[in-house]
This record gives structure tokens, sequence and C-alpha cells, in this order.
């Protein structure tokens, strides 16, 4: 009975299983027998009968398989949760199914074939993103191979060597030439080329090209694919790997022979990484100005789709980490006041810079000099907003002031005495600086018409201008300051 239901293509119950039997056998002895069998994967649903059902893990893993081939012929690589739904009536036969059971998507993370991406309700396919670089009869080919590799056995002796150990068991069929220069060009950390096997082997270079194409044609495609899904399952579907002799050369040997490209990142102070299945290299000047992680780890998903969690945690990393150690202070200054979002006094900036920043950190004279200098104005639309210390930037919506707070008070309390005739209350000035100035402090507001020399204060908030104390000059004149030194010195 069970190896019959290890090839039965969809999920069957204890039920079925019993009545298959036709024996009079307890349920209870037959579902404990199922639930051990390390070949069957269990299934709790209650639209089955009995509740409790099961499918041949050969049969899963098949399905993951044939789904993903399936989806990269439509260059799928994620569906939502809905789809994933609709798509699984294949595998079970059940109309009502409803919903992703939880086991299959499980048993599919193992390997990699899926991967869940809760927070925004899809499923991701790394391998179907493979799949999809390849010609239609390579897909031919693989779909041919699926009912050998879904057997344990069958994997388990693909998964006993890594590559090139792997590759050259099938090397050895060759003559010595032609395996000679596979294993030079494509299977070497330090590829050779051409004119140097031409000169080893004592023929022209031109001659090694055609021995190497020929050499090629005579490699079996259902190996080299056979070798992708192994390596495949060997990662648990990682895409991301940090570079060394033996990743590099397989990613070359797959970029040959299969057309599936790659990418190199580079960074001085981690190593360099390798992703496969990157037929697009992000453009570094998108993320450069994100700042905070979530913002660097949405623009990498819109680029690679199809990568798992932790691919995409650690790519995260890597280019948060490299696009801060590439920015000048300038432009780092002018991200963290893109993320205040408001004027912010220096003092506030620095701290929140060397929070983002703690490898170059700044001090507060520092930060202050950045924000009023001439480039940050120029370059990044860093603008003073009129209160001590406080700085914004231009593209949100703040402009520099054009006089000093005690000459705009000045200015619009004349103006609208002389035009209503009608003390200026203080509330009507600070609506009058709100429309020139986004973020007038009340406090400094206070100081520059209580203090005013050019203003006079009536009482409950009211002012006038003051035309006599206009008169009076603003500082002495220089024979009147030398009697006033003399009569201190005396």
């Amino acid at each position: 009975a069970l190896n019959y239901f290890y090839a039965h293509p969809k999920p069957f119950s204890v039920s079925d299983f019993v009545e298959w039997l036709g024996e009079d056998v307890e349920i209870s002895r037959c579902y404990m027998l199922l639930r051990d069998d390390c070949n069957l994967v269990r299934l709790n649903r209650s639209v089955f009968a009995g509740g409790n059902v099961f499918i041949s893990e050969n049969m899963l893993f098949r399905w993951w398989l044939s789904f993903n081939l399936r989806l990269s012929y439509a260059t799928i690589n994620n569906i939502t949760r809905k789809g994933l739904s609709t798509s699984m009536y294949s595998l079970t036969q059940q109309k009502n199914w409803g919903e992703v059971h939880l086991s299959i998507v499980e048993y599919g993370e193992r390997f990699g074939f899926v991967v869940s991406d809760k927070l925004a309700g899809q499923y991701r396919f790394p391998l179907a993103h493979l799949f999809s670089f390849l010609k239609n009869t390579h897909k031919s080919i693989l779909r041919k191979n699926l009912s050998l590799i879904k057997h344990k056995e069958v994997r388990a002796l693909l998964l006993r060597e890594s590559f090139p150990e792997s590759m050259n068991q099938y090397l050895v069929a060759m003559d010595e030439r032609s395996r000679f220069i596979l294993e030079r060009r494509h299977l070497n950390a330090d590829k050779w080329t051409l004119d140097m096997l031409g000169a080893h082997l004592g023929v022209t270079r031109e001659r090694v090209r055609q021995l190497e194409v020929k050499a090629k044609k005579r490699l079996p495609v259902e190996i080299i694919l056979r070798i992708l899904v192994a390596e495949f399952i060997r990662g648990s579907g990682r895409l991301l790997f940090r570079k060394h002799s033996g990743i590099y050369s397989y990613a070359r040997f797959l970029k040959v022979f299969l057309k599936i490209p790659y990418e190199e990142f580079s960074s001085s102070g981690d190593g360099d990484i390798l992703l496969f299945g990157a037929d697009r290299c992000v453009d570094f000047k998108q993320i450069k100005n994100k700042i905070d992680t979530s913002s660097v780890r949405e623009n990498l998903l819109k680029v690679y789709p199809f990568l798992l969690n932790n691919d995409i945690s650690n790519l995260t990393k890597f280019f948060t980490k490299m696009s801060h150690y590439k920015m000048n202070r300038e432009e780092r200054l002018y991200l963290v006041l893109k993320r205040i979002g408001r004027p912010a006094h220096y003092g506030e900036v620095a701290n929140l810079h060397n929070d983002l920043f703690p490898e170059s950190p700044l001090n507060f004279h520092s930060v202050n000099a950045v924000l009023c200098s001439r480039v940050g104005f120029e370059k990044y639309g860093i603008v003073w907003v009129g209160i001590k210390g406080t700085y914004a930037l231009k593209e949100q919506g703040y402009t520099r002031p054009h006089d000093g707070l005690f000459d705009a008070v000045e200015r619009i309390v004349t103006h609208l005495y002389k035009k209503t005739k009608q003390p200026v209350h203080f509330n009507t000035i600070m609506s009058e600086l709100s429309k020139e100035r986004h973020a007038p402090l009340m406090s400094s507001v206070n100081i520059a018409t209580s203090m005013h020399d050019k203003l006079e204060r009536l009482g409950n908030g009211f002012f006038v201008p003051c035309e006599q104390n206009a008169e009076i000059p603003l500082q002495n004149d220089e024979k009147d300051l030398d009697k006033i030194f003399s009569s201190f010195s005396e």
C-alpha cells in the first residue's frame, strides 16, 4: 500500500489508505504508520475526509519543480497568495482548496522553490527566474527529467558532490585534449585564454576555439540541468554568494552553457559578492539617496523581485554600507535633513547624522559650517529658514528670508498700520510672517516686537510704528565715543 501511494499523484486521506488495503485494520495504526513515514508529507485539511491528509514527498517535490518551470515560460517570478492558491488545484485536485496550505509552502521553502513575503502578501520564485533564461529546448529536456529527479535516491546522488567535482565525472568519457580545454576554460579558477591553450597544446587559437565548440556540444545538456537543480537545492534557493574561485567558475559555467547571467558587486571593506540571475545591475544613483534600510530594501526588491528574504537582507546591508562609505559630508547632511522633513537645528541634525553614520561622525561646529556653506546651498539646496542655527531643504518648499526678523516685523507693522490706520496685533504679525517664513518661532517674534526701537507697544499685544524713535541714530558719533571713553578712563 505504501509503494502504491508513494506514486499517487494527489493527496490522500487515511480512509483512502485503509480502503485500498481492503482489510480490517485499525485506522489509528494506519495513521501512525503514515505520520512516521519520511516519504510522505502530512497535510491537515478539514475539506478532506478524515481531516488528516498525506501526499507523496516525491510527488510534492516534482510539483514544485514543475510549477517553477511553468512560471518560467511566462517569465513570472512572483505571484499573489490568491494566485498560488489557484495554482495548487493541479496538485490537490480540489476546487474547494480555497487557500495556500502552510505545509506545502514550508516544504517548498526547504528547497528554495518558493519564498513567502508576508508583508507584501506575495510569493517569490528564485528557481523560476533562473529557468526563465533557458531555451525552450532546454526546458523540454528538463521536463522530461522531472520524473527521474523527483526520486530521493537520485537527489541524494546529485547532492553528493558539488561543482566542479560532479562535472569532472562526466568529462572522463571525453578525449584528453577536449577534457583539458573544458577544464581550463570553464572549470578552472583562473580562466585560460585561447592563446594560452594554443601555446600549451601547440595549435593556433582558432583551432582551440573550434575544439572548444566541439567539446561543448558533446556535453549532455540534461547533465548540466541536473547540476543546476542540485546546486540550487544545495543552497536552499540562495542566489547571493561571497565571491570565491569555486562559485565564480560555476557562475561562468552557467553563463556559457545555459545563458544564465550574473552580476559582481565590489566593496573595499566587505569583499566582493556575486548574484546569480542578475539580468540588470542596480543603478547606484537610485539607492544613493535612500538613507534608511527599508528604502534600500524596497528599491532592491523592485530590481531583484526573485530573491530569498535572507539574500535581500544581505544585499541591503551591503548596499547601505557601500552608499554610506561613498557619500561626502554635504550629501550625508542633505539626506539627514531630507529624512527629518522639517526645519531642524544643527544640533539635532548632528545627533541624527552620528546615529545614522557612526563610521563618519561630525561635531556641531562642522555640521553648522556645512549647512551654512555656499556648497550646501547651491548643490544640495540647504537653506537657512530665518531662525538661529535652523536649516531646511529648498526642495521641501523652504526659502531663505530676504531680510532679518527685526526688519521683517518692522516692515509688516508699518505696512499694515498705514493701510488700516489701526494698531497691529501680535497674532496678525505672526500670520504675516508665516507667509514669508515656514517656521517662525513665537518666542523670537515676541522678542523682535517687544525690543524693537522702531515699534511701540500699546498693550494687549498691539503695536504701532514709533516715528520719533526712528530718528534716533543707532550708534553714537566717533567724537561722542571719544568723550565717553575719556570719561571712563578718568
